[in-house]
């Protein structure tokens, strides 16, 4: 399950690994994780360290990001947040390019909706051309690069990124 906002200059998505936003995470941590964000869309999958589960998240986004800008980084204990950068500085109407295909999943994240908001109306952001001039997205501490295969969750050790095999559930978030 995950829930989103936006400025005009991001999307910020907290993935929980779970079906239900509201419900207990199935699983705490996950290998094998690989990123790809595209011109409008972004791809996710991983496997569940504790169990076989195979997780999935593939949104087609409604306007174009910059996926060099973007960043992606585990948060709490079964979750992780992206930070994706928009080609264009704007407020979207939606998240995703077509409205019938909202997953059941998919929440608005109204706290950070709300923090976001208040530090817009502190200082309104300064307008930018396309793709140029974006802010760097990552942030410190354990933040991962966006485009390509992503490099392993576990900072202690380095795994390499390969399709999850086996027999495991496959869970979309």
């Amino acid at each position: 399950a995950f829930q989103w906002a936006q400025s005009e200059g991001a999307l910020h998505l907290s993935v929980k690994f779970s079906s239900r936003i509201d419900g207990p995470v199935t699983v705490l941590n996950v290998d094998n994780e690989k990123v790809r964000l595209s011109e409008r869309r972004l791809d996710f999958s991983a496997t569940g360290r504790q169990k076989p589960k195979q997780f999935t998240l593939q949104l087609d986004l409604h306007g174009e990001i910059v996926p060099e800008s973007s960043s992606w980084s585990f948060a709490s204990v079964g979750r992780m947040t992206f930070t994706i950068a928009k080609a264009v500085n704007e407020t979207w109407p939606r998240l995703l390019k077509d409205q019938p295909a909202r997953p059941t999943n998919m929440h608005h994240w109204v706290e950070r909706q709300a923090s976001l908001d208040a530090e817009a109306k502190k200082s309104p952001p300064a307008p930018k051309p396309a793709a140029e001039g974006k802010a760097d997205a990552k942030s410190a501490g354990d933040a991962k690069p966006a485009d390509g295969e992503a490099p392993a969750a576990d900072e202690k050790a380095a795994a390499s990124v390969k399709p999850a095999t086996g027999s495991g559930d496959k869970q979309e978030l």
